[in-house]
């Protein structure tokens, strides 16, 4: 087990947006969650990485063989223990280019003081170099080295969206949450993104993902979690969700299910 939640609940004034929901991830697993619009998904994804705190339940969380609840712990220092996101509305920082995107990134791993900063001492200075080798690995990793210069509000809306998987990866996390990561994308930039996703996986990252197109959940999931008005109906299998009478009755349909 690498993230297990347990049992939790946020709600919003009388609306229960998710409702006693459970769920476990082991380590190198990619696991999607699925479900209608309002089902529950990015609110989960908001109390996994500290922006809702979750009225109940636990959200149980191993790194270096000790396991912690992480909720309540703030979401600057949830990204810091090794849990990283991307959006559902792309969240560049525009007027920035591609590279100081990616170092924006970086920030929960420097170690530098402010006054070393200040007085540009060579600890800085040597921090400073890594972290641009590094956000410049990124961008070869993701495709986007030779536009490393570029303002990145400038990027086609695919590229921005592997600008925005790079950011993420530069914090080196454990997990990577996707919210709708193929949104607005052609099939041929969905196909792109189907094989940087396995390309992630390779490197040891654990990957969950809330994604419409079942085609890419089907392609890449081990395991799907299906949520509907908050709360899980179903958890299995590609294949047992595709067959599953309840799913498809709630979300898939007939049709989507058959093609799916």
């Amino acid at each position: 087990m690498l993230l297990e939640i347990s049992n939790v609940t946020k709600q919003f004034g009388g609306l229960i947006a998710v409702n006693d929901v459970s769920m476990e991830v082991n380590e190198g697993e990619i696991v999607s969650v699925i479900g209608p619009n309002g089902a529950g998904k990015t609110t989960l994804f908001n109390c996994v990485t500290g922006v809702y705190t979750p009225e109940r339940g636990k959200i149980l969380y191993k790194k270096d063989g000790v396991v912690r609840d992480i909720v309540g712990v703030p979401a600057h220092k949830i990204a810091y223990l090794g849990i990283s996101r991307t959006f559902q509305n792309i969240r560049l920082f525009k007027n920035m280019t591609v590279l100081e995107n990616v170092l924006v990134g970086r920030h929960s791993k420097l170690k530098s003081k402010v006054w070393e900063i200040l007085l540009t001492l060579p600890a800085f200075i040597k921090e400073e170099k890594e972290s641009v080798r590094l956000a410049r690995n990124l961008l070869d990793f993701v495709g986007l080295l030779n536009r490393e210069s570029e303002i990145s509000v400038n990027l086609p809306y695919g590229l921005q969206r592997k600008l925005e998987i790079a950011r993420a990866l530069a914090s080196e996390p454990k997990i990577l949450l996707l919210d709708e990561p193929a949104a607005g994308m052609n099939p041929s930039e969905t196909e792109e993104l189907i094989r940087l996703i396995k390309k992630i996986r390779e490197m040891g990252v654990t990957i969950i993902l809330i994604e419409h197109d079942m085609s890419l959940v089907m392609k890449l999931s081990e395991k799907i979690i299906v949520l509907d008005f908050g709360q899980k109906i179903a958890e299995g299998s590609p294949v047992e969700i595709r067959n599953n009478p309840r799913v498809i009755e709630a979300y898939l349909g007939k049709e989507e299910a058959e093609i799916a």
